[in-house]
């Protein structure tokens, strides 16, 4: 078998949300009901944290820790990490939270039953809202949300060790997977920074 080549996987570079397209999705729930208030502060969960569905749905209450304003986060294999959000997010978490109430399940998302979210729900919610939101070119889901948190945050100035630290990866593969996603931003970057254009624009 030594003659023989290992088989090499093709990476597919995920379609992220662009800033237009982010406005459009958030202002697809109805906030003026508590399920489309809900809603939209998972949406904003997803895109502030970069988390997992799974994490989303399963953090409770006391996971939230408003003076640090982080989130503990239980993630695959039950490793834990802690998660900062921003102020944006955390007024929106205490509004949510108080118009929760108070709950059977410490879980903090909850149906109307009191109950903790389905996956399968959220999902094809999440869907749904992509298309009132008439969002073309890209699936809107919980992965394309996941991965538009990646780019912002790199794109914004964040470093990648502080990005696999955040979104739970145990490597530096994928985030570089993500970094190889932004290639438009590299190129800004090595306009920004070439080496011939310092040296020749001196």
């Amino acid at each position: 078998m030594e003659p023989i080549d290992k088989l090499v996987e093709e990476k597919r570079i995920n379609r992220t949300l662009s800033r237009e397209q982010v406005v459009a999705l958030l202002d697809a729930p109805d906030r003026g009901t508590i399920a489309g208030f809900r809603a939209y502060v998972f949406l904003l969960v997803l895109l502030d944290t970069g988390i997992r569905l799974e994490e989303a749905l399963t953090f409770r209450v006391h996971d939230v820790y408003w003076q640090e304003q982080v989130i503990q986060i239980y993630g695959k294999g039950r490793t834990e990490r802690v998660v900062p959000f921003s102020e944006t997010l955390a007024l929106r978490l205490r509004e949510y939270q108080e118009m929760r109430g108070e709950q059977e399940h410490d879980i903090f998302f909850v149906n109307a039953e009191g109950q903790p979210l389905k996956r399968r729900y959220v999902q094809e919610q999440i869907s749904d809202y992509g298309k009132l939101a008439n969002i073309k070119g890209v699936r809107v889901s919980c992965h394309s949300l996941r991965y538009t948190f990646a780019r912002n945050y790199l794109m914004n100035g964040g470093d990648i060790v502080s990005l696999m630290s955040i979104m739970g990866h145990k490597t530096l593969e994928m985030v570089k997977l993500y970094a190889e996603m932004y290639q438009p931003h590299i190129s800004v970057q090595h306009t920004k920074y070439s080496p011939v254009n310092s040296i020749l624009n001196d």
